[in-house]
């Protein structure tokens, strides 16, 4: 397309064809009019850009152009001086360049939306070209913890663990060099910063960017779902070995009752105390430490868990940490950062002994000198982080973290440190139930324990639990501790069926009973104890049964007796706790749990007995 102009006016003194069929008007029509009247310029600026072209300082211009239709067209023009039969003239060469330009916008809005969507993608995404990164999204530069731009120009081996790089190198040169295809999805941890590592899943494959060959990468953060994955596996396991624990627990709490009913037994009737005390005290505390393993094997089994009550945690806290100065040392330095008035809902010593197996792993870990940490703060968890992706429910928290300067733990370690029985501690000096039992507790509680660590960087345990409020109510399950029941003189002559199927646990506490003046009817089973209940001509004052038995638990055996003997008083007596406990649907209160001592015993014996009405006293003679 061709327009002829008049430099001074501007006017169109001729055009072709191609111009005449382009704006619309015949040839005819366009002599008659100005270039100002088809540019959208004002017409200061057209006569600006013309005296500019007439002086041969400038030949391309850009400009948008009207058509007779009304229509709008961008166009290059291509303009200069011209003499004309001896007068100076301006001729346009014009080019249409509307589907050009909006191919070029449409291409750069396409390229901005990949941009964005690569930028925003949730896997991490980068290029790298010679060992080199040259782009990367954003997620990529988060799960190493940098910017994109810190990035650029860096060997992707940076971001890759020290025992990793032969592999990793040889993974890029097959691609790069050798031409081999993308590399199937593999694991991988990325290196951050920080020194931590992220679980990822990778997967590199050869790409062209500018027409060139490069390496595209593929990183997808698994680290909370192996988090996930692995609570799953550890409640699994803990799910098992609570199984096994609770019935094993259970014999053994039938066995200690023996030990410890007989200990009594033993020391009321020796003749020579002297003689036997040292023994008598050893057997004792023997079965005393085998009854708190025993405790710890039920909060393994989440079958155990005393009266929760709201804990005050920094100054508990403190407390502790005041109780334990002497056995952390002079060497330890212990930093503290304690938020006040916060409060958790647990059994009133659990926080004792998750805070003290902490500190004194932290201790041993810290060979010689060493620094050790310890925080309380209030947190938040929304349902987007990453707290309640590793299933915490929404709401706040009291956040304890315990961190020390020590030797850390390799990867191996570090999964297995909640394992139940697991120690790297020498034989006899741990038994591998700490940490266990310290996760079974907050896991209870409805929190969770993390542990980050490294070798030579040192371990921070992270403890998350439930956040209530001051006036928060407490649980209705609660331990009764022995009374001074037992001190009081023992009521005479109260009848006393005894269940319970296990021989030796029913023989020493018929004993007990009978050596405090009870008489006691002994049955192996809820049917034998059933057939003495229904003989109406048996007085029975008081009902003792274990709850778990062959055929019938103690629960519906007491249900049954108490058809024909409503106010019979009923104590229950179990080797189970807690969860157990309440599935066979008894009130742990009204249970006396094994091994018991002969003072708890007679203790529960007497304050169910003061119920009962009291024996007639025959009158005398006068």
């Amino acid at each position: 397309m061709k327009l002829l102009l008049d430099p001074d006016t501007g006017r169109i003194l001729d055009a072709n064809e191609a111009a005449a069929d382009f704006y619309g008007w015949t040839i005819a029509e366009l002599c008659e009019m100005h270039v100002q009247e088809i540019n959208t310029l004002t017409d200061a600026e057209v006569r600006e850009e013309m005296s500019r072209a007439a002086s041969g300082n400038r030949f391309f211009f850009r400009f948008s152009h009207r058509l007779a239709s009304g229509d709008v067209r961008r166009v290059e023009v291509y303009t200069g001086p011209v003499v004309v039969e001896g007068a100076s003239r301006l001729l346009s060469i014009i080019h249409d360049v509307t589907e050009r330009e909006n191919a070029l916008v449409e291409l750069q809005r396409l390229e901005a939306r990949q941009r964005t969507l690569l930028e925003q993608l949730p896997f991490g995404v980068a290029l790298h070209r010679d060992r080199r990164f040259f782009w990367v999204n954003d997620e990529w530069a988060r799960i190493v913890g940098l910017t994109p731009e810190a990035l650029i120009g860096t060997d992707p081996l940076d971001v890759v663990p020290p025992e990793s790089h032969e592999t990793v190198a040889r993974r890029i040169a097959a691609i790069s060099v050798e031409g081999a295809g993308a590399t199937p999805l593999m694991r991988q941890d990325l290196l951050r910063a920080d020194g931590k590592r992220v679980a990822t899943h990778l997967r590199a494959m050869p790409f062209q960017a500018d027409g060139e060959p490069c390496v595209l990468v593929l990183a997808i953060d698994v680290s909370e779902r192996e988090q996930l994955e692995e609570q799953l596996r550890r409640a699994q396991r803990m799910d098992s070995v609570g199984r096994l624990a609770g019935g094993v627990a259970h014999d053994f709490n039938n066995l200690l009752s023996v030990i410890l009913g007989s200990t009594d037994v033993l020391e009321r009737r020796v003749t020579d105390p002297d003689a036997v005390s040292e023994n008598v005290v050893r057997i004792r505390a023997a079965a005393e430490r085998a009854a708190e393993l025993t405790r710890q094997l039920l909060v393994l089994g989440r079958g155990f868990e005393a009266r929760r009550e709201r804990v005050l945690v920094s100054a508990s806290i403190r407390q502790l940490l005041g109780l334990l100065k002497t056995t952390l040392g002079d060497e330890i330095e212990v930093r503290t950062e304690l938020a006040p008035d916060l409060h958790v809902l647990l059994p009133a010593t659990s926080l004792d002994q998750i805070v003290l197996n902490l500190v004194v792993n932290a201790k041993d870990a810290m060979t010689c000198a060493g620094t050790l940490f310890v925080s309380v703060r209030a947190l938040h968890v929304d349902p987007l982080s990453s707290s309640a992706q590793l299933g915490l429910a929404s709401g706040p928290y009291v956040s304890i973290e315990v961190r020390d300067t020590g030797a850390g733990m390799t990867p191996e370690v570090l999964r297995s440190a909640f394992e139940p029985f697991f120690t790297t501690k020498e034989p006899g000096r741990g038994t591998g139930l700490g940490l266990a039992t310290a996760y079974g507790i907050v896991r209870r509680a409805g929190g969770t324990i993390q542990l980050e660590s490294q070798i030579g960087r040192g371990t921070t345990a992270r403890v998350l639990l439930p956040r209530v409020e001051e006036d928060a109510a407490t649980d209705s399950t609660r331990v009764v501790a022995p009374t001074s029941s037992a001190r009081r003189s023992q009521p005479k002559g109260r009848r006393i069926l005894l269940v319970d199927d296990h021989r030796q646990v029913r023989e020493i506490v018929q004993q007990l009973l009978v050596e405090a003046g009870h008489d006691v009817l002994s049955a192996a089973g809820p049917e034998e104890a059933l057939a003495i209940a229904n003989d109406a001509t048996t007085t029975i004052e008081l009902l003792i049964t274990d709850v778990v038995m062959p055929k019938m638990h103690g629960p519906e055996l007491a249900k049954r007796i108490r058809a024909t003997r409503p106010n019979l008083p009923v104590l229950f007596i179990s080797g189970w706790a807690g969860d157990s406990l309440r599935s066979s649907g008894v009130d742990r209160d009204a249970v006396l749990e094994k091994p018991f001592s002969s003072e708890a015993l007679l203790a529960r014996v007497a304050d169910l007995a003061s119920l009962l009405p009291r024996p007639k006293v025959a009158a005398k003679d006068p």
